[in-house]
């Protein structure tokens, strides 16, 4: 089974439009067994704490209702921020650290089978939204050192081409800058990266980018749909353009993801070693 973890109704809405699933055991979960290996996508809530509270409760429900579980992959799938000047709204990446070249190799091929670009970087965790002043800081500490500052060798994971510029168009290498940044963040990686790690079991992360490097999201408060925003808006008549123009970020990056996640279902295939 593959447990795919995402935070927000406009994420869970963008890869149910591309994977259609039937809801699973408990709300904002869905389950779908048209692919290689069947496939579990639950909506947790933002930040890490609520990804792996809702991976537990995941577990415990599966457990109760077949009496085993058994999964072969857990991936964050989302929306998140560029840490490279390169990436733009809509561009796909890919942390593909610790799986076989052969899954990064099948997955690449998905991709572009979707017309897809695929990039392969290093995905950071965060705690909170970041501003534009901290994803461009040389270095952030946070939740157990998830997001920060990488060597020029790329430890403890990534790869960085000749250039070190990250390839939106997924040529091998290219995953972080000179400087040895990651490419992308987002508030529930560490906390699933995490949650895999100790069960011992394989991750991926599977990000677009919603704001580039020097974007600043607004304060929007989460719910379903576009309605929160509107509200949002029109109490902040101020915040109104940052708003209307993040709902449009919003719209470019949700097609990519929904494709994204369906190339991951369809280029698991089994017997490939994980």
């Amino acid at each position: 089974m593959i447990v795919i973890v995402t935070a927000s109704p406009w994420e869970l809405n963008a890869i149910l439009r591309e994977v259609p699933m039937a809801p699973y055991l408990v709300p904002a979960c869905y389950r779908t067994a048209a692919f290689h290996t069947p496939a579990v996508l639950v909506c947790t809530g933002f930040g890490p704490e609520a990804a792996e509270r809702g991976l537990d409760a995941l577990e415990r429900n599966v457990r109760r209702t077949s009496g085993s579980w058994s999964v072969d992959l857990v991936a964050s799938c989302g929306f998140s921020g560029a840490l490279q000047q390169d990436l733009r709204t809509g561009d796909l990446v890919a942390d593909v650290r610790g799986l076989e070249l052969e899954r990064v190799e099948l997955l690449r091929q998905a991709a572009r089978d979707r017309g897809l670009g695929l990039a392969m970087g290093a995905a950071a965790g965060s705690d909170h939204w970041l501003g534009p002043q901290e994803k461009r800081a040389p270095a952030f500490p946070g939740p157990d050192q998830e997001y920060g500052r990488l060597s020029a060798s790329g430890a403890p994971g990534a790869a960085s081409s000749a250039s070190g510029r990250l390839s939106a168009s997924g040529a091998p290498g290219a995953a972080s800058s000179a400087s040895g940044r990651f490419a992308v963040v987002d508030m529930e990686t560490g906390g699933v990266r995490r949650w895999a790690s100790l069960r011992k079991t394989p991750f991926l992360a599977l990000r677009t980018v919603l704001d580039e490097i020097d974007d600043r999201l607004p304060p929007v408060p989460h719910g379903p749909g576009i309605w929160p925003a509107v509200r949002y808006a029109f109490e902040n008549p101020g915040q109104a353009p940052a708003v209307c123009a993040t709902w449009l970020k919003v719209r470019r990056a949700s097609a990519p993801l929904g494709r994204g996640v369906r190339a991951l279902l369809e280029s698991w295939v089994v017997g490939v070693p994980s």
